[in-house]
């Protein structure tokens, strides 16, 4: 007995308090359906109109720990349903435009007016596969080349940000999954790490007759703010991850409806990302859009190029993007 007492006393003095992540609160337990209804200010919406915030990062060198991030510029974008997008970005306190961009869901058209040497009428397809611009792109026209990964860029990654599809339930060819996922994240102070709990919606596409399917999209709720709103949307292209879309804050909308005050716009593939800051009131939903806010004429007689008759920019149909 003394024995066992003095092992127990030795190793009470061996235990020591260490620091660990620390972990958040979760808010009650969600169904599938009652998560839905955080859609609904996306899903339910069919035109937008806002003058937003932008700001573009360059991901050439994500690789080696840096991103290129370039000066917020001052945006107006404008959606309607089902694919209709048009940006037209700006120099902040001078208002010289940057570029303008459309895309009507099939078509899209982007408007390159500034650096002056960069500037460019480009033309291509929503579903068209052309080369990324990176460092080691070869192409024809080194205009391109100069502007890096921004040049990647197209008006129709936006729309499914905003303009979000209801997520399909009960389609014979698609089924979904509900689990939770805890992940590691930097907390609010300097040096802490926190585990924060999401529930992910995944939606599953069957592929062919078999037993195959591949994923869609995914949902992620952020269970450790009230409420679970929605935190993170993945978007995949033939089962590859393409666009990650996150959510952040909330404000109102001009009529007073619920809307967020941060998107930011991921395509890793592509090499840049887009953060759109929003302000209260900046939001129109659901208000008049004129048709021809749609249109894009080449006013300024610029190069024009066609993406689809470029041989060294269209991607050979074997290869995949990584």
């Amino acid at each position: 007995m003394a024995c066992i007492l003095a092992i127990a006393a030795l190793s009470s003095a061996c235990v020591r308090s260490v620091k660990v992540p620390r972990q958040l609160t979760v808010d009650s337990p969600q169904s599938a359906d009652a998560l839905l209804q955080r859609l609904k200010p996306f899903t339910d919406v069919n035109r937008i109109q806002a003058v937003a915030t932008l700001r573009f990062r360059d991901l050439r060198d994500a690789g080696v720990g840096r991103n290129k991030e370039y000066p917020g510029a001052d945006g107006t974008l404008v959606l309607s349903r089902p694919a209709s997008i048009r940006l037209l970005i700006k120099a902040p306190f001078v208002g010289k435009r940057i570029a303008d961009m459309v895309s009507d869901g099939t078509k899209f058209t982007v408007k390159v007016l500034y650096p002056e040497a960069n500037r460019k009428f480009l033309i291509g397809s929503n579903t068209g596969k052309y080369r990324r611009v990176d460092s080691g792109t070869q192409t024809a026209d080194p205009s391109l080349q100069r502007a890096g990964s921004l040049a990647n860029i197209r008006p129709q990654h936006l729309t499914a940000a905003f303009l979000m599809e209801p997520f399909e339930i009960g389609s014979p060819e698609r089924v979904y999954v509900l689990d939770e996922e805890r992940r590691l994240e930097p907390g609010t102070k300097k040096d802490e790490q926190v585990i924060r709990t999401y529930y992910v919606l995944t939606l599953l596409e069957r592929v062919g007759s078999g037993s195959e399917a591949r994923v869609v999209r995914r949902l992620w709720f952020d269970r450790c703010r009230t409420g679970t709103p929605l935190a993170r949307q993945d978007l995949y292209e033939d089962g590859r991850l393409a666009t990650t879309v996150r959510y952040e804050g909330t404000l109102r909308s001009e009529d007073g409806r619920p809307w967020v005050d941060r998107v930011s716009i991921e395509r890793v593939d592509d090499l840049y990302a887009v953060d759109v800051l929003f302000a209260e009131g900046a939001v129109t939903l659901d208000g008049d859009v004129p048709a021809e806010a749609f249109t894009l004429d080449n006013d300024e007689k610029l190069e024009v190029i066609d993406l689809d008759k470029r041989a060294d920019l269209i991607e050979p149909a074997a290869s995949g993007r990584p």
